[in-house]
């Protein structure tokens, strides 16, 4: 998730500077919101849809 970007400073002149850190928030969000998305479609697709009513017995 950190890059340091310090490769080739002296050649370009530029002035030095510390780490850079990239997030990926898409990534984040797509596994934040897919894994659960996917795991409840995968849970609604293996499952019964409702349970049998029992009958009730006079008395």
């Amino acid at each position: 998730m950190t890059r340091p970007l310090t490769d080739g400073v002296e050649e370009t002149g530029a002035a030095p500077h510390g780490t850079i850190t990239d997030i990926p928030w898409l990534l984040l969000l797509a596994i934040a919101v897919g894994v659960p998305l996917v795991a409840a479609c995968v849970a609604g697709a293996v499952t019964g849809g409702r349970l049998p009513k029992a009958g009730r017995t006079p008395g």
